[in-house]
């Protein structure tokens, strides 16, 4: 897994939102040690009262340790 978010970093990173052409440089800085983790979050859209339910949906599909936060109609995680 860790392999696909790496590759998943570098696409995202090399991806230009300011449309100009030049192309954002990728600088890796050593070896991570095994307790160095990535932290990503990510905000969804539900609809108003699924908040719970999708918080559910998250956590099944992630297997893994996350902070999940609701407001109404969205989810953080």
């Amino acid at each position: 897994m860790s392999c696909d978010t790496q590759e998943a970093t570098r696409e995202c990173l090399g991806m230009n939102l300011d449309g100009n052409k030049e192309p954002v440089s990728l600088v890796e800085s050593g070896v991570r040690s095994e307790s160095e983790h990535l932290q990503v979050t990510i905000g969804a859209t539900v609809p108003t009262g699924f908040e719970q339910t999708a918080a559910g949906e998250v956590r099944e599909k992630l297997k893994s340790a996350c902070r999940i936060s609701k407001d109404r109609g969205k989810i953080y995680f």
